[in-house]
């Protein structure tokens, strides 16, 4: 055979962590801070019943309080006995102290009645949903949105 001496590796194992691994982790990270972000701007949802959805839009239709959006129509469905129209709308995060239990929404649309002409803006923007914050303490989720503004 040969005459020079058999050789042996030394197999160590490492001790560090790869630098590989750093990309998963900080992905891992991002994701979890992006969670967190959607989570804490999240407002609650409402319930909102009507007669009619009318110029309600998913997506589309805003709930407005003073012209400053503070929601957006989500869903729109009928009941279960078809009496009625039930709006889910998901509201701004700091829109839920205007939710109490004497709060009143209605829908702006354009209007011709003894008082006069009203919502002419909603021509071109398409209708929305107007809120009076209430000021009781009690709150409430599911309202019932009144025919003709208060």
């Amino acid at each position: 055979m040969s005459d020079q001496p058999a050789t042996q590796a030394h197999v160590s194992k490492q001790k560090q962590l790869s630098a590989i691994w750093l990309v998963p982790l900080v992905a891992l990270a991002i994701g979890l801070w992006m969670v967190f972000q959607y989570l804490n701007k999240k407002g609650p949802e409402i319930t909102l019943t009507m007669k009619t959805a009318e110029g309600i839009e998913v997506g589309k239709t805003q709930i407005k309080t003073r012209n400053v959006k503070v929601g957006v129509v989500s869903k729109v469905q009928l009941s279960e006995d078809y009496s009625h129209i039930k709006v889910t709308a998901k509201m701004d995060k700091y829109a839920e102290q205007m939710l109490r239990d004497d709060t009143l929404f209605w829908v702006v649309k354009p209007r011709i009645g003894r008082e006069g002409v009203s919502g002419l803006d909603t021509l071109f923007s398409g209708a929305y949903i107007q809120i009076q914050p209430g000021h009781a303490e009690a709150t409430r989720t599911q309202y019932t949105v009144l025919e003709q503004p208060p």
